[in-house]
């Protein structure tokens, strides 16, 4: 009996001996994708980032090429959609067809008309990006800013706010908005989306808001923030003579994040 029990000991010591290393490695894994993550994050000026931006530009060029035609496929589908319904309201009123067919027309009418909701959305989403990407270069090579301090060229604006911002400050943000013009903040952006994702922006603590920076609501906005001491870059036209992606970006400038 002690025999037996001295060799099942023997085989619990050989087995946690394998089991430990194992379990080991398995628990460190996340966190060495933790820091390998963390690493990937490039700074200003770093050559692999800089060398990436001309083929980031290129697809979200081509992305919203792609997302402009999506949309007005959406829209012809919706026009006729639309007179489908008016067509079938008469006929039921005549008591040509059931009430059941209006409501099949109506239901896709609906599905249409949210399909055009999205593709706007990411529509949107992807011009501001690809305003933020053909600035991208020329934002890295400005020299940074002192705490408070503001400067300004012709495409762009920024401030280096020396609170504490985080995305759990936006709501204060969007209620001096609506309480000033009786409306939503027009966000277009909130925090990491699968546009930067996409382009290997880190936007993961920003927001971004659709209004041109010289626009009455710009400017009220933009005044708000600096008397919050609240970072921000403030993109114009980002190609001279077109109006390609005005908005005014909230939080730290996003980095790019270097391909792994």
């Amino acid at each position: 009996m002690l025999f037996s029990m001295h060799v099942m000991k023997n085989r619990l010591i050989v087995i946690a001996a394998v089991i430990f290393p194992l379990v080991l490695i398995v628990w460190a894994a996340p966190f060495s994708r933790r820091e390998q993550g963390a690493a990937a994050v490039s700074k200003p000026g770093d050559g692999g980032a800089h060398g990436a931006s001309g083929e980031v530009l290129e697809r979200l060029k081509e992305e919203w090429a792609r997302n402009q035609k999506l949309l007005a496929s959406f829209e012809k589908e919706q026009r006729g959609l639309r007179a489908l319904v008016i067509e079938k309201r008469k006929l039921h009123q005549d008591g040509a067809i059931p009430k059941a067919e209006v409501s099949e027309a109506e239901r896709a009418f609906v599905a249409a008309l949210m399909q055009i909701q999205e593709a706007r959305r990411t529509l949107a989403e992807t011009d501001l990006a690809l305003a933020e990407a053909t600035v991208g270069d020329e934002l890295e090579r400005l020299p940074p800013l002192a705490v408070n301090e503001f400067s300004e060229t012709e495409r762009l604006s920024r401030f280096n706010g020396g609170s504490s911002w985080s995305l759990k400050e936006a709501p204060k943000v969007e209620k001096f908005f609506s309480q000033n013009f009786g409306h939503n903040l027009p966000i277009s952006a909130y925090g990491q989306t699968r546009t930067h994702d996409r382009m290997g922006f880190d936007h993961r603590n920003a927001i971004d808001v659709a209004l041109h920076p010289d626009s009455s609501e710009g400017r009220a906005l933009i005044k708000h923030l600096r008397d919050s001491r609240i970072p921000f870059v403030a993109f114009k036209n980002a190609v001279s003579g077109a109006a390609t992606g005005p908005h005014i970006h909230i939080g730290k400038p996003s980095v790019r994040i270097a391909a792994r």
